[in-house]
Parts: C-alpha cells; structure tokens; sequence
C-alpha cells in the first residue's frame, strides 16, 4: 500500500452534493450510507490532480501504462460501514479521504486512519473493510476501482482513463 496527499479543493462540497441529490448505489455499504454512481471522475473537480497521483502511485507499485477508473463517492454517517469485500477484476483499489472518520482495514492487519488529503492505492484483490463509522460529521471519500485489462464497466458509466488522458 502507497499513500499521498492530494489537493481536495472543491472535492468534499461535490461529494455532500452528490449524496443529497443523488441515488445510492448498494455495493458493500452498510447501515446509514450512501454510494453514488460510477462516473464520479467525470464530474468531480480536481480530477485530474487526482488521476496525476494515482498514475504515479501505481508505477510506484510496478505498473505501466494507463489505467481505466471507475470511480464513486462513498459517504458513511454515524453507524454507516462498508463490510468485508475486495475488486476482484481490477488491479489497483484507491480511497481519496475527504474527512476523518472511521479506519479502513486491510485483511493483512493494516489499517489506515482517514485524513482530509490522503491518498491510498493498494492491491484491489486484497480483502478490505471499513469500520462501523461513529462521528457526528460524515466520513467522506472518493473511491476508485483501476483496470488495466479487459473488464469493462461501461454499462455503469464510461471510463476515465488514468495515464494516458481523460476517456
């Protein structure tokens, strides 16, 4: 697992928007939550700072070339957790942290602490989970699933591509 820090000027604004207009979608969100579509990188300011980084972390973890994104604002209020649960097609896993809150675990022990501005990417295939979230403020995050081969999600919104220009 690689962490930076990103620049996330306008992000947590597009993100509470995104929760209060949007319609949720029901991946591995728990309790009080919210999941947004998929096409989160298309729409979200500052997304090419975003991709600049991810890009640059995942060569640091040996891959080369673009990657595709698939991309979505993850919203816990109190009480709100995403269970046990892992991106088995895609390559890369990546949470941008817009606020504090609970941490995320990873199955070998790791946990990250969110931080407004920090940037994880690590091996999607890794089973991962966030904890019941207990903050009066919601935790907020951007996440990005990262494809290099063959999966396609484009029934669920067009790809950004990451490394070689938006798609």
């Amino acid at each position: 697992m690689l962490t930076a820090t990103v620049d996330t000027a306008g992000m947590l604004e597009f993100a509470l928007e995104e929760a209060r207009s949007g319609k949720p979608v029901n991946v591995s969100n728990q309790g009080d939550s919210f999941h947004s579509r998929f096409d989160v990188m298309h729409r979200l300011p500052g997304a090419e700072r975003l991709a600049v980084t991810v890009a640059a972390l995942s060569d640091e973890l040996g891959h080369s070339g673009s990657l595709k994104a698939w991309a979505w604002v993850n919203l816990l209020r109190r009480g709100g957790s995403n269970k046990a649960h892992d991106h088995p097609s895609a390559k890369f896993a990546a949470v941008l942290y817009l606020t504090g809150g609970s941490d995320i675990v990873v199955e070998d022990g790791e946990r990250v602490a969110p931080e407004p501005g920090k940037l994880i990417v690590f091996d999607a295939r890794a089973r991962h989970w966030v904890e019941e979230h207990q903050g009066d403020d919601p935790r907020v995050s951007i996440v990005l699933s990262l494809f290099d081969g063959e999966m396609d999600m484009s029934s669920l919104a067009p790809p950004y591509l990451i490394g070689g220009g938006d798609g």
